[in-house]
């Protein structure tokens, strides 16, 4: 069931990401390195810092039993819709596709005309779910702490017909 979260459910998401986040990580950077990352942009405080932000809108997909199999996060601002975050664990099942479009839809609702997203340019599911999408790459930012592996920024126009199921 996807599930729109509110703030004080950070602690929840924080739980459930970190452990993908660190993971992810480990493949750019040592391990202790990975977790402060992970803890910086996925911990609590991170996760209740979203939730705070009325342009934020955080997404999950929960299993039967209450427990999150995907989530992921868009924020708002003027024209732009920047699609962050997109955490799957039960892969293969078409959550991270639902979670895409429904962010698409929330930025096309609240008068964004632009769809934003960085993707690490090592990230191969990542880029092609962007391109199937409909993103195309239209340049690089850099990341602070891992540098050596470049973000590709990724753009779509939301001002056009909605998507065709991929």
């Amino acid at each position: 069931m996807l599930c729109r979260y509110e703030s004080g459910q950070g602690e929840r998401l924080g739980r459930f990401v970190l452990p993908i986040a660190c993971r992810t990580y480990t493949q750019w950077v040592d391990t202790a390195s990975a977790r402060a990352w992970a803890r910086s942009e996925h911990g609590v405080e991170a996760w209740n810092e979203r939730l705070a932000d009325p342009r934020t809108h955080v997404l999950a997909y929960e299993r039967a039993d209450g427990t999150i199999a995907a989530c992921a996060f868009v924020r708002v601002s003027d024209e732009t819709a920047y699609l962050g975050g997109l955490y799957v664990e039960d892969v293969g099942r078409g959550l991270g596709r639902m979670l895409r479009d429904e962010r698409l839809r929330i930025g096309r609702e609240s008068g964004a005309r632009t769809a934003l997203m960085l993707v690490r340019q090592t990230n191969e599911p990542a880029r092609i779910h962007a391109e199937k999408a409909g993103f195309s790459v239209v340049g690089e930012k850099p990341c602070q702490l891992v540098s050596t592996v470049p973000r590709l920024v990724y753009a779509m126009a939301l001002d056009a017909p909605a998507l065709l199921p991929v």
